[in-house]
């Protein structure tokens, strides 16, 4: 592994200077996110397409990021983070160029794939904070990181539309590219270089690389958990739009508004999490907020609330999404048996992967049954997850001299396979 070591007694600080090389790269990579949905209209015109192809651009680059995080994660070990986040950060703003300078619809898909090839660098960023930070600053470190990238898809919903009413769609691909560029430089100075790696990268060294997590149940159970939440989450979140259009008869701006106050829920969910979850149980925390998760998204779509209420209540299931977000990585981090890259590339591949079946499965639930069946179903499965990842017997206590959360021995060996 490739990652710089520290001992406990030069343990760094997650100062917000510190972290923001990080941050940037993973704001830009959520703005980049943000830019298919508010033009999918203008763009299908210009491309002479339907606006449901222009919404499959997403699901390809989602796909790609799942399939690529595969492999990104062991290459990010064995060559370096720093390496491969500045390869990534090279791809997507390839990406980015390709999808703005598109004549045609397959150049978009173009363009989506190789950003797509990118995008797993965004787990490659908490893997650097996981690596470096221990403890409390190590939540403290993937809580702001998470708040950060959070934050992108709230502002990239007002700044790209504001951007393109100035010039045209490709202008916001301009934004996105020079954000890449800012990162770009930011990693190079921030981040120190990786030491030299001796030996080739093989499918063996793959395999090497996965063999622990893959023979671990109780990592193998929370990475199902990661790809369940995605999917409760993402499905009813990706629907949420055209619910309060439909139901609720809210204009495009006001459809807007409310995204933003149910993004800034997340944000709010991220940084409290920094704050509240040490010497908590990670485990319990995870699947209490899962499972209120899941009762809110069942509200919004069974119950006959009003505009108001509905929005309060999907506030609140973002912060409780964007809560247990937090709890999960910390986890990963502090009970994996491999490397922070693999560890947190494979968390990565199994949300991408949960968000594009929870887009999918959502769209065919309302098209059987509208959306109560989605508030019915999608929740259920949330529910599935928060009870996969409940352990009653494990616990946290202080590290001596460090006041960092750490499994008791004698529960962690109760829970091994």
């Amino acid at each position: 592994m490739t990652a710089q070591t520290y001992r406990p007694d030069e343990l760094p600080r997650p100062t917000w200077g510190a972290l923001l090389p990080l941050c940037l790269t993973v704001f830009a990579v959520l703005v980049h996110g943000s830019a298919i949905g508010p033009f999918a209209k203008e763009i299908a015109r210009d491309l002479g397409t339907t606006v449901p192809l222009i919404g499959q651009v997403s699901t390809l680059l989602l796909g790609t990021m799942a399939a690529v995080g595969l492999l990104a994660g062991p290459l990010a070990d064995h060559y370096g983070h720093r390496r491969i986040i500045l390869l990534g950060l090279g791809l997507l703003g390839l990406g980015a160029a390709i999808m703005g300078l598109a004549p045609a619809y397959p150049a978009l898909l173009t363009g989506a794939l190789v950003a797509g090839a990118g995008a797993p660098i965004m787990a490659v960023t908490f893997a650097v904070a996981a690596a470096r930070y221990a403890g409390d600053a190590r939540r403290t470190a993937l809580s702001r990181i998470q708040a950060v990238q959070t934050s992108g898809s709230i502002l990239g919903a007002p700044l790209l539309p504001a951007v393109a009413a100035a010039t045209v769609w490709r202008g916001a691909y301009v934004v996105v590219l020079m954000a890449y560029l800012l990162a770009g430089m930011l990693i190079l100075r921030g981040l120190a270089r990786d030491p030299h790696r001796a030996g080739r990268f093989t499918p063996r060294t793959v395999l090497a690389a996965y063999r622990p997590l893959l023979g671990d149940r109780r990592m193998l159970a929370l990475y199902g958990a990661s790809a369940l939440r995605a999917i409760g989450w993402m499905g009813p979140f990706t629907y949420l739009g055209a619910f309060y259009a439909e139901r609720h008869g809210l204009a495009l701006e006001r459809i807007g508004l409310a995204y933003m106050v149910a993004s800034g829920g997340m944000f709010a969910g991220n940084l409290a999490a920094g704050r509240w979850l040490g010497g908590v149980d990670l485990r319990r925390a995870f699947a209490g907020t899962t499972a209120i998760l899941a009762l809110c998204w069942a509200a919004v779509f069974t119950l006959p609330l009003a505009t108001p209420q509905v929005v309060a209540v999907a506030t609140a299931a973002s912060f409780a999404s964007g809560f247990g977000w937090i709890a999960l990585t910390t986890l990963l981090a502090a009970e994996t048996p491999a490397a922070a890259g693999t560890t947190m590339t494979l968390n990565g591949s199994a949300f991408a992967l949960g968000f594009a079946l929870g887009s999918a499965a959502g769209g065919l639930l309302i098209g059987l049954g509208g959306y109560a069946l989605l508030g019915v179903v999608l929740p259920v499965a949330t529910l599935v997850t928060a009870l996969l990842v409940w352990r009653p017997r494990l616990r946290l206590r202080a590290l001596p001299g460090h006041g960092a959360p750490a499994v008791t021995q004698a529960a962690h060996d109760i829970d091994r396979p």
